[in-house]
């Protein structure tokens, strides 16, 4: 959901799921305003996922370490306030699952105990809009079952693909003159000389496409952002790009300035191959050429030992 802006007619208190922790490390600093409260069976919940390499475990850890920043036992008593024009973070402490939850939800568990937390608070605190946070599109039914008002958590979320940065930019109606020049050598122009003529915002190593009536060049600007420099189509590793995007990404993973590239596309884009064949063609300038891909199970079979009953031995 998306973080509203507290008025002192209609104050809200944001209860927190434990998913919206998992998902996101720093979601209390999400709510601008308005109040976070986090019920205690969250922080029992978190404790079961500190141990782990993976996301949901680091942020369950991160987030342990920011309550305990915040000053200790003033959580448990009003709250803390995250800051200057912010809201306040709080512990929601319930005993058990209230008789009004029980009647319609029979079992001791801990979504039904965050629901009788928010229930509860919204009981106590009855000029305030209390709002359950969750990612669990049960819970949040169950919740509006009861009259509880629940959103999801979107304040990450992309609302348009299209809007993200892409490092290239066509610009149509360039100048001749200019795409002439960079066809001859020292084959690059100062961005000073131009600047004017770039639309939005510059950006190091981001790649236009420049053309017109009569011709096009592929371009781009550099680390300091003071040249515009010509991109040409090299053959690395014996692979030739394609298109004007493979030779954004060419020129992009064979530039040592650049320390990481990150590359999106659908799948027969060549991304894996560009960066195989980058990663050969510039391998004597490094030690170690590591390659690393995810392994996705199939059919719920993990990759692993054998167990005992399948191993044998080759005489």
């Amino acid at each position: 959901m998306k973080a509203k802006t507290l008025t002192k007619k209609n104050p809200k208190s944001f209860i927190l799921d434990t998913n919206v922790i998992l998902h996101d490390a720093s979601c209390i600093h999400q709510f601008q305003e308005n109040d976070v409260v986090i019920p205690l069976t969250v922080i029992e919940e978190l404790d079961h996922f500190k141990r782990g390499n993976q996301v949901i475990n680091l942020n369950a850890r991160e987030f342990a370490r920011t309550l305990d920043s915040m000053t200790g036992q003033a959580l448990f008593n009003g709250g803390v306030s995250m800051g200057k024009k912010r809201g306040k973070v709080r512990i929601a402490i319930t005993k058990g699952i209230s008789s009004e939850i029980r009647d319609v939800f029979k079992e001791d568990t801990p979504d039904h105990r965050i629901l009788t937390a928010a229930f509860e608070w919204s009981k106590k605190y009855k000029n305030t809009t209390v709002i359950l946070v969750s990612k669990d599109v049960n819970l949040r039914m169950k919740a509006k079952a009861i009259g509880i008002l629940a959103e999801d958590y979107t304040t990450d979320r992309i609302r348009n693909v299209e809007e993200l940065y892409s490092g290239k930019e066509i610009v149509e109606g360039f100048d001749d003159n200019i795409i002439v020049r960079l066809f001859q050598p020292p084959y690059e122009i100062p961005v000073k000389q131009i600047i004017k003529k770039l639309p939005g915002e510059l950006i190091s190593n981001k790649y236009y496409i420049f053309r017109n009536e009569n011709r096009s060049v592929l371009a781009c600007i550099d680390q300091n952002k003071e040249l515009i420099k010509k991109i040409d189509k090299n053959v690395i590793y014996g692979i030739k790009p394609r298109n004007a995007e493979q030779t954004f990404a060419v020129d992009a993973l064979t530039n040592p300035n650049i320390p990481l590239v990150t590359l999106t596309g659908k799948a027969g884009t060549g991304k894996t191959l560009l960066a195989l064949a980058s990663g050969l063609h510039v391998k004597k300038n490094y030690r170690q050429l590591y390659i690393a891909r995810p392994i996705v199970p199939l059919s719920n079979k993990d990759i692993g030992f054998l167990p005992r009953g399948g191993m044998f031995r080759v005489k």
